[in-house]
C-alpha cells in the first residue's frame, strides 16, 4: 500500500458503514487530504528560535486562535489562558500505518501558574473533524490528549499519574517533554517522559491499550488552562520551542503550509488592474514583490509594503499593457534572526478580460459558515463551471467561525481574531480566485454583527436599553479602524469607489460600478447607510432583532420616505450608473447583499429566534400555517427608497443579484404593479447557520410550478413574482446541518447575443458534470433581458429600424428631461414600451458618447403602435 492509498484508508477508517451509507462523498470517494509521495525528513524540528517576533506561528503551523499565540525571543508563546489553544502541524498527519513515532517539545510554564489538574501542556494526537481534512481537522478537530499539568503529573488521555511528580520550579525553569507511539498487539503503547534542561528523567508514565483509530489525523500542541475573567486572562501562559518530529507513523506534505503569502484577490478594468495580496501577521516593515512571466523567466515589476492592521500587499497598475492572459507571482522573503532567508511565492494569471466572448459566466456565492470548512466539495464543482469571474456577495465568514466566539477588545486582538476568520475564507476558496477577477461585499456578519444598519457609520448606542438590541437603532458595533479593516482586506483590489469619501468616523466605503467583460455592474452597500428600525419606528411596532413582533402594527400603511435604505450617495450613484453604458457594455447588473423584499415566512410574526429549531420538511411536502414576517434586515424596508431604487436600475434593465437571505429564490420585483421590476436572483448559502423558508398561503401559483411561486406581497406590502424557491428540505445526507438547508452556489451566464440571463442553482453535494440536471427544483431560470422593465400595462413607441447602425445606445427622455429608458440594442428593430401615456424623446447615442439622432415629441400609445421609424446615422 503506498502512501496516497494509505491515506484513503485514513479518512475512511475511521467511518462507520452507516454514517458511510449516508455521507454525500459516498458515491464518489475524494481524498480530502492533499498527501503527495514525499519522503519523510529525518527529523522534522520548528525553527522558531531563529524567527523574528511576530504574531505568527509560521508557514508551518495552525494556531487555535491566532491571537493566543506569539514568537518572541525564539521562542512560541502562549498568551492566552484559556480552553483548547492548539498549534496544529500542518505538513504532518499521523497515518493508520502501523508504525512507531516520537515527538517531543521545551515547555516552559508561566512564573505565575496555578497548580491544577485542569491546566494542561502537551499535545493532542490524532485530531480529525467529521470530514478528516487536514484544514477542518486544525480548526475543529479534537483528539488523544496527553502532556503533564501544572501540579507536575503527567496524563494520558484522562488518566493522571501521580507517581512521579515534576517540581513546580522545574516546570517554570523549562523542561523537555516527550512522547513515544508504539504498536502492542491491535492497539498501542504510549509513553511520556519529563526530562530536565540537561536531559535528566524528571518522570515517566506509560498506557497500553490506546486503540489504533485515536491515533490517526493531525497532531498539535496545546494548551489547556481553566477559564478565567476575560480581562485577567492576557498574559504568557507558557512557551514552546524545539518541537521535534520523527517516526514512520507520520505522514508528511510540504505542499499543506499556510502563510507568509494566504492568497490573491485581483479585478481589472479596461487597463486599470487592482490586486491585493494577503500576508499573514509577519514581522514589520516588510514588502512584497509582484512579478509577471512573459515566458521567459519572472520579472519584477513592482514591490508593495506590508500595511498594518491588514497585513496586505496592494498593488494598482492604472496602465496594464497586456492583453493576453498572463502569469504573474507575489514573492515574499521570510528573513530569519540568523540570516537565513526563505523565498514565498503565490502564483496565479491576471485573466484575459473576455470581451470577445459571447456567453460570460459569473460565479455567485454568499454566506460561508464554517460547517463545511475547507468547502473543497464547492471548490471543484464549482470550478466545473468555468466562470469567467466571482462574487462573493456578503457574509464572507460568521463572527462565530474557527470556534471561540469572536474577540471585540482588545483592537489589536481584535485584528487578530478577525484576520484569523477571513484567512479561513481564503484558504477555502483560493484556489477558485487566484486566475480569474473576483469581487467581496462585506455585510453585516463580516463586521462580527448579526444584523447591520450602518446608519451612515454612527456609534453603537452605549446607554443600556434593556431587551432591545442596540443593533436595532443603527450602527457599527467595532471600532472604525477595525471596521476599515475589514473594508481593505475585503474590498481594496476592487474598482475605485465612486465616490470615496469616508462616512461618519472615518469610516471607508466601497460602491463602484464595476465594467468587465461588456457587462457593467452596479455594486452598491445596502447596509452601511441604512437607517436603524427602532430609530424611526415607534416603540409600539415592536421592533425586536429586526423584526416587528407587533401583528397589528400597520407596517404596509407607510413608506417611512425619512428613512434610508442605499442612502442619497448611493441613489445619486444609481441615477448615474444607469445612464453609463461606455463603449461595449450590454448588461447592466445590480449587485447587493440582499434582496429588495423579505421572501420569508415563519409560523408567526414573534418567532424570529426559531429558526434553526424548526423542523425541515420532508421533499414534497408543503408547511401550513406560516405567515410572511416583517424582517427589517432585508431590502424590502424601508419601503419608499426600495421603490425607488427599483424605478431607477430598471431604466436600464437591470437584473439583481444579491445574497445573504440563506433562501435561494428567483422573484421579479413589482412597485405599483406585479411584474413591473426587475428580477433578483437571490443565491443560496454557501453554508448557512439561519435557516429561512417560504411557506405562503397558496394564491395562484405558476402553472406546473411549486404552490409557493406566483404573486405574493411580502409582510411590507412589496409585491414581488417568485419564480423559485429552495426551500430547506431533509437530504438524508450528514452532517444535516449542512446539507438539509439548502446550502449551494449560483451561476449567472450572460449571453450577448441572445440577451438572455440564465440563473443556475446547484447544491453544494451535486457534481455537474456527473448529475447535469441536478440543480434545486425550479432552476434554471432564463429571462430576457427586457424582462427586467416590462409594464404590465404597456404604453408603446414606435417602432425604431436602425440601418447603418450596430449596437446603438437607446435613450428615451420624459417631458421633465429625466431619462426613462435606456439600453444597447443588438437587433436591427427595438420597440421602447413605456409605463404610461406621454410624449417622449428618443436619443440615439454611439459608442464614444455621441448623440446621433434625437427625436423629440414621440407618442407612447396604449396596447398598440404600428408606427415605424427609420434610423441611420
Amino acid at each position: 500500500m503506498n502512501r496516497r492509498e494509505n491515506l484513503k484508508s485514513i479518512l475512511l477508517g475511521g467511518l462507520s458503514a452507516s454514517l458511510l451509507s449516508k455521507n454525500v462523498f459516498a458515491d464518489e470517494i475524494r481524498e480530502s487530504i492533499n498527501l503527495t509521495d514525499q519522503k519523510l525528513p529525518d527529523h522534522l524540528n520548528s525553527d522558531w528560535h531563529r524567527m523574528p517576533d511576530m504574531n505568527w506561528a509560521g508557514p508551518n503551523y495552525w494556531t487555535n486562535r491566532l491571537q493566543d499565540f506569539r514568537i518572541r525571543n525564539g521562542a512560541l508563546e502562549c498568551i492566552f489562558q484559556g480552553e483548547n489553544r492548539t498549534v496544529h502541524h500542518l505538513t504532518l498527519q499521523m497515518g493508520n500505518s502501523r508504525n512507531s513515532f516520537t515527538s517531543s517539545i521545551e515547555v516552559k510554564f508561566s512564573e505565575h501558574l496555578t497548580a491544577s489538574a485542569q491546566n494542561k501542556i502537551g499535545f493532542v494526537l490524532g485530531a480529525k473533524s467529521w470530514n478528516f481534512e487536514y484544514r477542518a481537522s486544525a480548526v475543529h478537530g479534537d483528539g488523544f490528549r496527553i502532556g503533564i499539568n501544572t501540579l507536575g503529573n503527567i496524563f494520558i488521555g484522562r488518566e493522571e499519574f501521580n507517581e512521579a511528580t515534576v517540581q513546580e520550579s522545574h516546570l517554570k525553569e523549562g523542561v523537555v517533554l516527550e512522547v513515544r507511539a508504539e504498536p502492542l498487539g491491535m492497539d498501542y503503547l504510549l509513553s511520556v517522559r519529563v526530562l530536565d534542561k540537561m536531559g535528566g528523567m524528571l518522570a515517566f508514565a506509560e498506557k497500553t491499550g490506546v486503540q489504533s483509530e485515536l491515533l490517526v489525523g493531525n497532531i498539535a500542541l496545546l494548551s489547556h488552562f481553566e477559564k478565567i475573567t476575560e480581562g485577567q486572562a492576557d498574559g504568557i501562559v507558557c512557551s514552546f520551542n524545539k518541537w521535534s518530529l520523527q517516526g514512520d507513523k507520520l505522514m508528511y506534505n510540504g505542499d499543506q503550509f499556510f502563510g507568509p503569502i494566504c492568497f490573491t484577490q485581483y479585478t481589472r478594468e479596461n487597463k486599470i488592474v487592482k490586486l491585493t495580496a494577503q500576508l499573514c501577521p509577519v514581522a514589520l516593515p516588510s514588502k512584497v514583490r509582484f512579478e509577471i512571466n512573459q515566458g521567459d523567466g519572472w520579472m519584477k515589476i513592482d514591490e508593495a509594503s506590508v500595511q498594518y492592521p491588514s497585513y496586505t500587499a496592494q498593488f494598482r497598475f492604472g496602465n496594464w499593457p497586456y492583453k493576453e492572459s498572463l502569469p504573474f507571482r507575489v514573492v515574499y522573503d521570510l528573513i530569519g534572526t540568523d540570516g537565513t532567508r526563505k523565498v514565498f511565492h503565490w502564483e496565479g494569471t491576471i485573466a484575459k478580460e473576455p470581451t470577445d466572448k459571447n456567453l460570460i459566466k459569473a460565479l455567485v456565492c454568499s454566506c460561508n459558515h464554517d460547517r463545511g470548512f475547507p468547502d473543497q466539495d464547492i471548490v471543484e464543482y464549482a470550478g466545473m463551471h468555468e466562470p469567467d469571474l466571482i462574487m462573493f456577495l456578503g457574509d464572507q465568514f460568521y463572527e462565530i467561525n474557527g470556534h471561540f466566539g469572536f474577540q471585540k477588545a482588545p483592537l489589536e486582538k481584535a485584528y487578530l481574531d478577525y484576520l484569523r476568520k477571513w484567512y479561513m475564507f481564503g484558504w477555502s476558496y483560493r484556489e477558485l480566485f487566484k486566475n480569474i477577477p473576483v469581487i467581496n461585499l462585506p455585510d453585516d456578519h463580516d463586521v462580527f454583527q448579526g444584523n447591520l444598519f450602518g446608519a451612515n457609520g454612527i456609534e453603537f448606542p452605549k446607554a443600556s436599553i434593556g431587551a432591545r438590541f442596540k443593533r436595532d437603532f443603527g450602527g457599527f458595533m467595532m471600532p472604525p479602524e477595525w471596521v476599515n479593516l475589514a473594508m481593505t482586506t475585503q474590498t481594496s483590489h476592487m474598482p475605485d469607489p465612486y465616490d470615496s469619501t469616508p462616512i461618519d468616523r472615518g469610516i471607508h466605503v466601497f460602491y463602484s460600478n464595476w465594467n468587465y467583460a461588456g457587462i457593467s455592474f452596479g455594486i452598491v452597500e445596502d447596509r452601511k447607510f441604512k437607517s436603524g428600525p427602532a430609530a424611526i419606528l415607534p416603540p409600539e411596532a415592536g421592533v425586536r432583532d429586526a423584526f416587528i413582533e407587533n401583528p397589528e402594527y400597520p407596517i404596509k400603511s407607510y413608506g417611512y420616505p425619512e428613512a434610508d435604505l442605499l442612502g442619497k450617495r448611493q441613489m445619486d450613484f444609481l441615477k448615474e450608473w444607469v445612464e453609463d453604458w461606455g463603449e461595449n457594455i450590454e448588461f447592466k447588473i445590480l449587485v447587493s447583499a440582499t434582496p429588495f423584499h423579505a421572501l420569508q415566512t415563519m409560523p408567526d410574526e414573534k418567532s424570529n429566534g426559531m429558526q434553526r429549531q424548526l423542523e425541515v420538511p420532508e421533499t414534497g411536502d408543503y408547511v401550513q400555517g406560516d405567515v410572511p414576517v416583517a424582517d427589517m434586515d432585508t431590502g424590502g424596508w424601508p419601503q419608499y427608497e426600495r421603490d425607488e431604487v427599483i424605478k431607477t436600475i430598471r431604466k436600464s434593465y437591470s437584473l439583481h443579484l444579491a445574497g445573504d437571505q440563506h433562501l435561494p429564490s428567483v422573484s421579479q420585483y413589482g412597485v405599483k404593479n406585479y411584474q413591473d421590476g426587475g428580477y433578483t436572483f437571490a443565491v443560496p448559502a454557501l453554508a448557512n447557520s439561519w435557516p429561512r423558508r417560504w411557506w405562503p398561503s397558496i394564491k395562484q401559483p405558476i402553472e406546473g410550478e411549486p404552490k409557493y411561486t406566483g404573486n405574493h406581497e411580502d409582510a411590507f406590502g412589496n409585491k414581488m413574482y417568485v419564480r423559485a424557491v429552495a426551500n430547506p428540505s431533509k437530504t438524508g445526507l450528514k452532517p444535516s446541518n449542512l446539507y438539509d438547508w439548502s446550502p449551494g452556489y449560483g451561476v449567472v451566464s450572460f449571453d450577448k447575443n441572445t440577451r438572455n440571463v440564465k440563473m443556475e442553482c446547484w447544491p453544494r453535494y451535486v457534481n455537474p458534470v456527473k448529475k447535469p440536471n441536478g440543480q434545486f427544483r425550479g432552476w434554471p431560470v432564463t429571462v430576457h433581458q427586457l424582462e427586467n422593465n416590462k409594464p404590465t400595462t404597456p404604453f408603446l413607441l414606435p417602432t425604431l429600424k436602425f440601418k447603418g447602425l450596430k449596437n446603438p445606445l437607446v435613450k428615451i427622455i420624459d417631458d421633465k428631461k429625466e431619462t426613462q429608458l435606456i439600453l444597447r440594442v443588438n437587433n436591427e428593430k427595438f420597440q421602447p414600451i413605456m409605463e404610461r401615456e406621454g410624449i417622449f424623446a428618443l436619443q440615439v447615442i454611439d459608442a464614444a458618447g455621441n448623440i446621433l439622432t434625437q427625436i423629440e415629441g414621440l407618442s407612447s400609445i396604449a396596447s398598440t403602435n404600428d408606427k415605424v421609424m427609420e434610423i441611420s446615422v
